[in-house]
């Protein structure tokens, strides 16, 4: 660093000696510019509070401004997917007439009338009705003669904007050894499928007919007409039938990761809720059987199973039920709740181990008792059923030995600490506005560029940080003094850890943590300048 460089920061440190006089009990006059001046450069700022553990907003204000941990987890969600299979078989057929050669059909005669089902591949559902949100009919048409021919394809008792779904298409005639060949598609948006034929099972009948307006024409034997139906990508928005009896494990692993930053050796807490809503606007009755719910602390390999609570008995839920007309998607869905806390199990003892995650397992079962519907069971697109968990731990505590824990950025230019007087001692301050009802100690950490440790400050007269009065924070000020080693170790540093501690138990009595809530920490230097 050249002179002009030291003078400025020079300036700069009379302008801070101003400043931290009021804050250090003792701040040496400056007697004149070209001798050593005392200098106060802050190095590290941070904040340390309940409210700036997590990033996401896992720590919420609950009531009268306690902090609180809130966990929320989807378990499981059961919609039009998971019960109603769209239909995935084509029908197929063809007809050949054996009447002998050479009979003529006039223009408008009819070739073939009949009617068939089509049984389709639905899943473990037995299905009446199915309306369409997207998707179409496929087909595929072959004409042996040498006339077209019209073919109409209706979907029994099946409509599509209060209309019949009829498909009427002309196949081009064949020419010579080539057949006539149509193939097409009609878009089956907002259809009503019927199959109630026998459940799954589609109705249709077709009728063929020599073209019209077309010539009359001869029959050779053998001759033949092939038909191929099919519905493809189809999205059902709405469902009536038997969904059958669906079974399902749920076994899901709720991962807690708000405290990374704080470790408390013994914690008995107080007011912790779990709440289980289940919300079901399937026309269909579920029944919810929890076997297993179990707080892991991976770090201290320590489980605690949840005992004596009503979530461990079989949940019946009801289904949702329609309003007004079938189809027409007005659902009132049927909700069932659930509070588990500290008077009907062991949940504060479950979350005293401080887990870094929660394993749930349950049953869970669609339609327990059969087909009680009569085959009127209905979903829709746009309702399903959902099972959610929530966790809601005030943070009104019992606590040993809480560790607050942060790693500071330290803005020190590379020779500013070699500039400082050698020979005499330097001084590191930990000014501290604590808001917490805690009294703390202090740790502080020189680490280099990869968070390697390069020395353990050691707090003049190991001074406490001290707790709020009444509702306002307290100033403290803890002294580090810097030998030479010291002084090296810092000047090598990049970062400074700090942990904070609390210093007396107030377990097992509870302690109110307030969302807002901090200890606010600067760390300066002080020391004699060398020109």
């Amino acid at each position: 660093m050249n002179k002009k460089t030291y003078k400025q920061v020079l300036k700069k440190g009379l302008i801070l000696s101003v400043v931290f006089c009021a804050v250090f009990q003792a701040c040496k006059k400056i007697k004149s510019p070209d001798l050593n001046p005392d200098l106060t450069l802050p190095i590290a700022h941070g904040i340390f509070g309940i409210n700036t553990l997590s990033d996401d907003s896992i720590i919420t204000e609950g009531l009268n401004g306690i902090a609180q941990l809130t966990f929320e987890e989807s378990l499981a969600g059961f919609n039009l997917d998971s019960l109603l299979v769209a239909p995935d078989t084509a029908f197929v057929d063809s007809f050949a007439w054996g009447f002998g050669n050479n009979v003529f059909f006039q223009p408008g005669s009819e070739l073939y009338n009949g009617t068939n089902t089509s049984k389709y591949n639905i899943g473990n559902s037995l299905l009446r009705k199915v309306r369409v949100k997207s998707g179409k009919i496929a087909f595929r048409l072959e004409n042996a003669f040498n006339e077209k021919l019209k073919i109409t394809y209706t979907l029994l008792n099946s409509t599509q904007n209060g209309q019949p779904v009829i498909i009427e298409k002309l196949v081009p005639a064949a020419n010579g050894n080539n057949i006539g060949l149509l193939i097409d598609s009609l878009d089956l948006t907002d259809a009503t499928i019927d199959l109630t034929s026998n459940y799954n099972t589609l109705g249709f009948e077709y009728l063929v007919e020599v073209d019209p307006n077309g010539d009359s024409v001869a029959f050779f034997n053998g001759q033949k007409v092939f038909i191929n139906f099919g519905f493809v990508d189809i999205v059902p928005d709405y469902g009536v039938g038997y969904f059958g009896s669906l079974n399902e494990v749920l076994d899901e692993t709720i991962s807690i990761q708000a405290l990374d930053e704080v470790e408390i050796e013994n914690l008995a807490l107080s007011e912790t809720r779990v709440s289980l809503l289940v919300k079901n606007g399937i026309g269909a009755d579920a029944q919810l059987n929890f076997t297993e719910l179990v707080a892991i602390n991976s770090n201290t390999n320590t489980q605690i199973p949840l005992v004596n609570g009503p979530l461990l008995t079989p949940i019946n839920i009801n289904r949702g039920q329609e309003n007004g007309l079938a189809g027409a998607g007005n659902v009132t869905e049927s909700k069932y709740e659930l509070n588990i806390t500290e008077s009907n199990s062991n949940i504060n003892e479950l979350f005293s181990v401080i887990p870094d995650s929660i394993k749930v397992k349950a049953n869970f079962n669609v339609n327990p008792n059969g087909n009680i519907s009569n085959g009127n069971d209905f979903i829709y697109l746009d309702y399903g059923l959902s099972i959610d968990l929530k966790i809601e731990v005030p943070l009104k505590l019992s606590l040993q030995q809480l560790t607050f824990t942060d790693t500071l950025d330290l803005s020190l230019d590379e020779n500013t600490i070699q500039n400082l007087n050698k020979t005499g001692d330097l001084n590191l301050y930990l000014i501290a506005n604590n808001s917490f009802p805690l009294w703390l100690n202090t740790e502080a950490v020189l680490l280099d560029e990869n968070y390697a440790i390069l020395d353990s400050l050691v707090p003049l007269n190991e001074t406490k940080i001290l707790p709020r009065e009444s509702t306002e924070p307290k100033k403290s000020i803890v002294q580090y003094i810097l030998k030479d080693d010291e002084k090296q170790a810092l000047n090598n540093s990049t970062f400074i850890k700090i942990k904070l501690k609390t210093a007396t138990a107030s377990y097992p009595n509870v302690v109110d943590v307030n969302y807002k809530d901090n200890i606010d920490i600067q760390i300066s230097l002080s020391g004699t300048y060398d020109l």
